[in-house]
């Protein structure tokens, strides 16, 4: 029970609110429903993936704009898996591909601000190409994301 408990409140402190509302109906998921237990742990897994990233990822560009539908460019999400229901796959995803090294295109603003693009291999059903649009807004700020689509990459790209 002690255990369990802990476990709950790891869940509570990640989850926040999308976590198990009492810790019997946690123990009720990890005891009795195998596939809800696993699905779960890995919203979790990447929920805490996503909160520590060196890059923003921020819910509500993900669901209002990447994966709204009829939003510009949300269609080349969708088509490589991505659903409106699940912004957590996709924000997880590019956190997981961010990499700073491989940035181009930076482009300091008059305000300090830097921007800069990033190419990232992204997919549930199929990877793809996307170019990304990133803004760091001072030097000590997480970069966020601005834009993202499909995109072939070509011999003018990376410079």
């Amino acid at each position: 029970m002690g255990l369990d408990k802990k476990q709950y409140a790891e869940f509570k402190t990640v989850l926040g609110k999308n976590a198990p509302k009492s810790l019997d109906v946690f123990q009720h998921i990890k005891y009795n429903e195998h596939e809800r237990w696993e699905e779960l742990k890995k919203i979790k897994r990447q929920t805490s993936f996503v909160n520590n990233a060196p890059c923003e990822t921020t819910p509500k560009k993900f669901s209002e704009y990447l994966l709204k539908p009829n939003a510009k460019h949300s269609n080349d999400f969708f088509d490589v898996g991505y659903t409106q229901d699940n912004p957590l796959q996709l924000r997880y995803d590019v956190a997981k591909e961010f990499d700073e090294s491989k940035a181009f295109q930076k482009i300091t603003r008059n305000d300090g601000a830097e921007t800069f693009n990033m190419f990232m291999e992204l997919g549930v059903s199929k990877k793809r190409t996307f170019l990304t649009g990133r803004i760091k807004d001072h030097p000590d700020s997480k970069p966020r994301i601005v834009t993202g689509f499909r995109k072939n990459r070509s011999e003018k790209d990376d410079k």
